[in-house]
């Protein structure tokens, strides 16, 4: 008996660009954008619901979730991540946690070597990561961290391709020789990557637990660092 493609939903809230998409294994088959809204926690669920109703899929009939799992906007990974660990338990869909820094780098153009992403981190620093191309594939060279942007920079083979929301609050940090910062367009992570990369994950087995699934944050949010340096602890 032949087996059907997993309904797959990919949901994507790291950044201030948010998207979800659904898919029924490699077919992409409807995405939906809420382009530079904060209001993540306002526009996924009304998303996802439009979505699933234009193929006539309710939430039961899922069985994997693709969630983007961070670095990147605090608000937006918790209610991404939140919304697929409900799903894991109330419907038994198995998740998979994308690092954000991934779906950025996939939109690099393929003639690009290394692949440098930057994203704002405040304080005169970037959460980034650092990528190779090998046989047509990008391989994680530098996993996701909170780093200088000069020095990121420095410590970068030539030449480098830049992307990321990141590099327009730190450009003259992020300027040298050998260096091309990349089109605007290329700065967003979008659901049709998120659910590529996800699917290659998930077919070898790269399932997350939802139980100890949490968003990486590299860094506490702000709030909670205020509120550390109030209290002592």
């Amino acid at each position: 008996m032949a087996h059907n493609p997993s309904k797959i939903l990919a949901i994507e809230t790291s950044s201030r660009a948010g998207s979800i998409g659904l898919a029924q294994g490699d077919e992409l088959l409807g995405v939906e954008r809420f382009e530079r809204s904060p209001r993540h926690v306002a526009e996924l669920l009304p998303a996802i619901n439009r979505e699933t109703q234009k193929l006539g899929w309710k939430a039961n009939d899922l069985d994997e979730v693709y969630v983007s799992a961070g670095p990147g906007s605090f608000t937006g990974l918790r209610i991404g991540i939140t919304v697929a660990k409900t799903l894991a338990q109330a419907c038994g869909v198995r998740i998979v946690a994308v690092p954000s820094i991934e779906v950025i780098a996939a939109n690099a153009p393929p003639t690009a070597v290394n692949v440098g992403v930057v994203l704002d981190a405040k304080r005169k620093q970037v959460f980034a990561g650092r990528f190779v191309r090998e046989n047509g594939r990008l391989i994680n060279t530098l996993e996701a961290c909170l780093i200088d942007p000069r020095q990121f920079v420095n410590e970068s083979p030539r030449p480098l391709l830049l992307i990321g929301e990141g590099i327009k609050y730190h450009q003259e940090a992020l300027t040298a020789e050998g260096v091309n910062i990349g089109d605007e367009s290329l700065a967003w992570p979008r659901a049709e990557m998120m659910h590529r990369i996800g699917q290659a994950m998930a077919d070898k087995g790269e399932f997350a637990d939802p139980s100890t699934l949490a968003p990486i944050y590299l860094r506490r949010p702000e709030a909670e660092e205020l509120w550390i340096k109030r209290h002592g602890t």
